[in-house]
């Protein structure tokens, strides 16, 4: 009945079938990573890049992180996007 995730702005309870039909083609996989993992990924974001980002923007780097043997030799890209995040989120999971 409902998701728990930080990652809210990607977590689906029910897919649309439009857009699951509009992936075919297009999306090969789709890998679960874990919220320690988004949560690392948006402090090495931060650390790094000095971005502020989202949790649901870091998942690709969050599979990275979690994923790092099948991704060590490939060539890989992920987007960075959307920074809406409460002065509460950054103290805990940015500042934490």
């Amino acid at each position: 009945d409902r998701i728990e995730t930080i990652a809210d702005g990607i977590g689906v309870r029910t897919p649309i079938q439009e857009a699951v039909e509009d992936m075919q083609g297009w999306v090969d996989d789709a890998i679960l990573v874990q919220e320690e993992s988004i949560i690392q990924a948006m402090r090495l974001v931060h650390r790094h890049a000095g971005l502020v980002a989202e949790p649901s923007a870091v998942v690709g780097i969050a599979a990275l992180i979690e994923h790092q043997l099948a991704f060590a030799h490939a060539r890989v890209a992920t987007v960075l996007c959307g920074g809406n995040l409460t002065d509460e989120q950054v103290a805990r999971w940015l500042c934490g």
